[in-house]
């Protein structure tokens, strides 16, 4: 899906792209770990992560991934990955 967002770096709207799926299952995620603190933390809300996720590749990250869709990929999985971790 793409997600409208102003950049935190540039100030500038910019679109990206987020695998639907993905974000699918971090909200599930985030639910079963977060109760309702999700609904007042922003977390519930892609456009949180997209330009949380901005702000890192334009910074620090830029060489973790190809570009910057793909960085989305690779940190939403990360993000599962540690609400899984949290839950076992």
């Amino acid at each position: 899906m793409k997600i409208n967002y102003t950049s935190s770096v540039t100030g500038k709207r910019t679109t990206a792209h987020v695998d639907e799926n993905l974000w699918r299952i971090l909200q599930k995620t985030i639910a079963m770990t977060g109760g309702k603190r999700v609904e007042t933390d922003g977390r519930a809300s892609v456009e949180h992560w997209v330009t949380a996720f901005d702000k890192e590749f334009r910074t620090w990250a830029k060489g973790e991934a190809p570009t910057f869709s793909a960085y989305i990929s690779k940190r939403l999985t990360e993000e599962v990955m540690m609400d899984l971790e949290a839950l076992s």
